[in-house]
């Protein structure tokens, strides 16, 4: 295979499996993004996923979150208390 296919297909891969990380998320918020600014209060596993690049339906296709919105991305009660612990 040559090298261009290959990451072709990677790109292929990785532009559905973002979609469907996008919609798992989103979805369940969905009546919720109709405001300017997004407060992430995320927890565990999800405090890896940099939420300005998911993407949601927009005007004209999808589009990144980043583009119609200002993302705040605050520590959950749960990271609190292990920073708080850790000082002690």
């Amino acid at each position: 295979e040559k090298i261009q296919d290959v990451l072709k297909e990677s790109d292929l891969k990785l532009e559905s499996e973002s979609e469907r990380l996008s919609e798992m998320i989103l979805k369940p918020a969905n009546g919720l993004l109709n405001k300017k600014r997004l407060l992430v209060i995320a927890d565990g596993s999800l405090q890896t996923i940099p939420f300005a690049s998911l993407k949601k339906k927009g005007r004209a296709g999808s589009i990144y979150l980043v583009e119609d919105h200002e993302i705040v991305s605050l520590p959950s009660a749960s990271t609190l208390a292990v920073i708080r612990d850790g000082k002690k």
